[in-house]
């Protein structure tokens, strides 16, 4: 009986180093799985940093394209502004009255 009670010890014991040693096993292959889980995290956050800041170059490139096109604009408004105060100088004179006669072409004689 004290054989069966030394050999189930020494089993216990085997059993107890093997389940150490599992245990440390399981614990490597978590830690492995975490790190590689870290490691694609910070893959796509940076795919998602790199997708963000393509997108903004795209948003500034439109941007300054659309200021070229106002200011363009703007120049052409104050060409026209300009050439309209012009006008208004040539066609009023003093007195305000509205000279219409130059804006209209000499009427035409109609013969039958």
């Amino acid at each position: 009986m004290e054989e069966q009670l030394r050999q189930l010890m020494a089993a216990f014991s085997a059993f107890k180093e093997e389940m150490k040693a599992d245990q440390i096993s399981v614990k490597e292959k978590i830690e492995a799985e975490q790190e590689e889980m870290e490691r694609e995290i910070t893959y796509i956050i940076e795919n998602k940093f790199e997708a963000m800041e393509g997108r903004t170059d795209t948003v500034e490139t439109k941007v300054g394209q659309i200021e070229e096109r106002v200011s363009s604009v703007k120049e052409q408004i104050e060409e026209f502004l300009l050439w309209n105060n012009k006008l208004k100088e040539e066609c009023l004179p003093s007195n305000n009255k509205l000279m219409i006669g130059f804006l209209l072409p000499e009427p035409k004689k109609l013969t039958l």
